[in-house]
C-alpha cells in the first residue's frame, strides 16, 4: 500500500504501467484478447539464434499433489522416496476405539487418505520409505500427505510395531479424530498422545 504507482510509459507520454494492469484487471477479456495477438507474434517471429535449456532445478521424483476438496490445508510438493522393499507390507491401523477393524488407506472415489474397514486390497498396504521418513502406498506408489505434508519422523515404540508420525515441518503429529467421520482426512495437530495420535503396523502376512 505504501509503494507508489509504477509510471513507466513505453514510448514515454503513453499510458503507464499501472493503469494497463488496472485496465486487465477489470476486463480479463480483453488481456487474453491481447495476450493471445502477442503470443501469436512472438512464436511467428522465433528465436533465429535458437534457445537454450535452462538448468533443471527440480528431482526427477518432484510429486505435487493437489489439496483435497473440502480441506483448508494445502499440498506441499514432495520429493518422492523409493519404497524400502526389505521392510515388508504392512496395514496401519488407529488406538482410537472409534476406528476400530478400521485401517488407513487411500480412498479410491475421493482421492484422499482416510479409515475404512479392512480388505487388505492394494490400496490399504504400506511401506516404509528408504528414507525412513514416507508411508509409501502401494496402490498410488505415492506418499501419504497430512494435511498437506508427507514427510515425518517416526517415533516407534512397543517393539516397533506401534508408532507416531511427527511431521518434520512443524513438529505436531498425525492425528486421526477427525477420521471417525466416514471420508475424512487425518490432520497433524499438536501430541497429546491419545489414542487417535498413536498408530500400529499390522504385517501383511498375518492376513
Amino acid at each position: 500500500p505504501g509503494c507508489a504507482k509504477q509510471m513507466l510509459a513505453e514510448p514515454a507520454g503513453s499510458t503507464p504501467l499501472y493503469k494497463i494492469m488496472e485496465e486487465y484487471a477489470d476486463d480479463q477479456t480483453k488481456w487474453i484478447d491481447d495476450f493471445t495477438v502477442a503470443f501469436e507474434k512472438m512464436m511467428r517471429n522465433g528465436y533465429p539464434q535458437g534457445l537454450n535449456n535452462g538448468p533443471d532445478l527440480h528431482p526427477k521424483n518432484l510429486e505435487c499433489p493437489l489439496p483435497a476438496l473440502r480441506t483448508r490445508y494445502y499440498a506441499e510438493c514432495y520429493a518422492l522416496d523409493e519404497p524400502n522393499y526389505s521392510g515388508g507390507v504392512f496395514l496401519i491401523g488407529n488406538l482410537m476405539r472409534e476406528l476400530e477393524g478400521k485401517v488407513y488407506q487411500y480412498n479410491k472415489e475421493t482421492g484422499i487418505f482416510d479409515f475404512a474397514a479392512m480388505t487388505g486390497e492394494t490400496n490399504q498396504q504400506w511401506m516404509m520409505s528408504s528414507s525412513g521418513k514416507q508411508l509409501i502406498n502401494v496402490f498410488t506408489g505415492k506418499a501419504l500427505t497430512v494435511s498437506g505434508q508427507a514427510e515425518f519422523r517416526f517415533d516407534w515404540y512397543n517393539n516397533d510395531t506401534e508408532f507416531f508420525g511427527v511431521s518434520t515441518m512443524n513438529g505436531k503429529v498425525m492425528d486421526c479424530w477427525a477420521a471417525r467421520n466416514p471420508n475424512n482426512a487425518c490432520i497433524v495437530y499438536p501430541k497429546h498422545g491419545g489414542g487417535n495420535q498413536r498408530f500400529f503396523k499390522i504385517p501383511w502376512n498375518t492376513l
